[in-house]
C-alpha cells in the first residue's frame, strides 16, 4: 500500500516531466528531433557552451578542452569556469579544431552541440554518432543560452540565470552610469578594439558603461558592425576612453607586445597617463556564458570602482 501511495505522488510529475518531448529543434543547420531531455551532452565550443551546460546544472560528459592539459585540470578550462569543469568529471574530445569523433562515440552521447562554422558536413558525420544541434551565433549570451535551454528541458534554470544577471546589471548601474572606457586587445603588430556591439560592449553597457565606438573604417565585424576592429600601432591615439580594460591572451610576456607597450603612443593614451590600464581575462570578455559574464561585471566593478566581489 505505501508502495502505491508513493506511486500516486510521484506520477503527477513523472507526467510532468514527459510533456513537450519529443520535441523538434530548429538550429542553424536544421531540424534536429529530441525523444526525451537529454543527459549526455558533448560540447565542441568550450569557452560559451561548457559555461552555459555548468550554469543549467548538466555538466557535458565530453568536451573540447584547451591545450594539452587533462580536463581534469584548471589549465585545461577558462578561468571564469576552471574549478567547476575541472571537477565535473568531463572527458576530452580533442582541441578546438581538431575534434575526435571516436573519443565522441565512445561517450554514447544524446546531444552533441556542435559549432555552425563547422560546416554541413561536419554536422552530418557527428549527427551519425547522436542528434546534433547548433545554437545561434550571437554577441550575447542571452539567446544561445535560452536556444540550449529549450533543447534541454531546462527553460527555468536558463530564466534564473537571466534574472540574476539582470539583477547584477541594475545594481551596478548606479554606479557606472556614464563611466567611459575603451577595451581593446594588444597585438604584436596591431590592437584589436572591442566597441558597443562587442559581446563585452554589450555586457558593459547594460551596467551603464560607456563603451568607446571604433574608430572610422577600424570595423571588421560583418554580421555586427563596430563590435570588433583593428588599429595599426599608428591609430593608437584614437583610443581616447580615460579608462582602458585590456583582454590578455598570454602575449603580455611577448617581447615585440612589450616594445610597443613602452613605445610613446601608448604611454600617451589619456588612460595610460591616468593609470587608469585594467588587465582582463580575455575569454570572459569575449566569450561566454553567464558565468563567464557575471565574472566580467565583477572585474568591471572592482576596477572602475574599487568594489570587491
Amino acid at each position: 500500500m505505501r508502495a502505491l501511495i508513493l506511486l500516486l505522488l510521484l506520477a503527477p510529475g513523472l507526467a510532468t516531466a514527459a510533456e513537450g518531448w519529443p520535441r523538434v529543434i530548429e538550429h542553424p543547420l536544421g531540424e534536429t528531433r529530441l525523444p526525451a531531455p537529454p543527459q549526455r551532452v558533448v560540447a565542441l565550443e568550450v569557452g560559451q557552451n561548457v559555461d552555459m551546460l555548468l550554469a543549467l546544472g548538466l555538466p557535458p560528459v565530453g568536451s573540447i578542452t584547451y591545450g594539452l592539459a587533462a580536463a581534469d585540470q584548471p589549465a585545461a578550462w577558462p578561468p571564469a569556469i576552471a574549478a567547476q569543469a575541472a571537477a565535473a568529471g568531463i572527458r576530452s574530445v580533442g582541441s578546438p579544431g581538431q575534434v575526435d569523433l571516436e573519443a565522441i562515440a565512445v561517450l554514447e552521447p544524446d546531444l552533441i552541440i556542435a559549432n555552425e562554422w563547422g560546416g554541413h558536413e561536419a554536422y552530418a558525420a557527428l549527427s551519425r554518432i547522436a542528434p546534433t544541434i547548433t545554437l545561434p551565433f550571437e554577441r550575447h549570451f542571452v539567446p544561445p543560452l535560452r536556444a540550449l535551454a529549450r533543447a534541454l528541458g531546462r527553460e527555468a534554470r536558463a530564466e534564473a540565470w537571466i534574472a540574476r544577471y539582470t539583477a547584477r546589471t541594475l545594481e551596478l548601474h548606479e554606479a557606472l552610469a556614464g563611466t567611459e572606457v575603451a577595451i581593446v586587445r594588444p597585438r604584436l603588430q596591431s590592437v584589436w578594439m572591442y566597441g558597443p556591439p562587442s559581446n563585452a560592449g554589450r555586457v558593459l553597457g547594460e551596467a551603464g558603461v560607456r563603451v568607446q565606438p571604433l574608430p572610422p573604417g577600424a570595423s571588421f565585424t560583418a554580421d555586427a558592425p563596430g563590435a570588433i576592429g583593428e588599429l595599426s600601432l599608428e591609430r593608437l591615439p584614437a583610443i581616447t576612453a580615460p579608462h582602458l580594460f585590456v583582454i590578455l591572451y598570454n602575449l603580455e610576456h611577448h617581447d615585440g607586445l612589450q616594445g610597443y607597450l613602452r613605445g610613446p603612443l601608448w604611454q600617451r593614451l589619456p588612460a595610460v597617463e591616468a593609470g587608469n590600464v585594467h588587465g582582463v581575462e580575455g575569454i570572459a570578455w569575449t566569450n561566454h556564458g553567464p558565468i563567464g559574464a557575471l565574472q566580467m561585471l565583477e572585474e568591471a566593478a572592482a576596477a572602475l570602482t574599487g568594489e570587491v566581489p
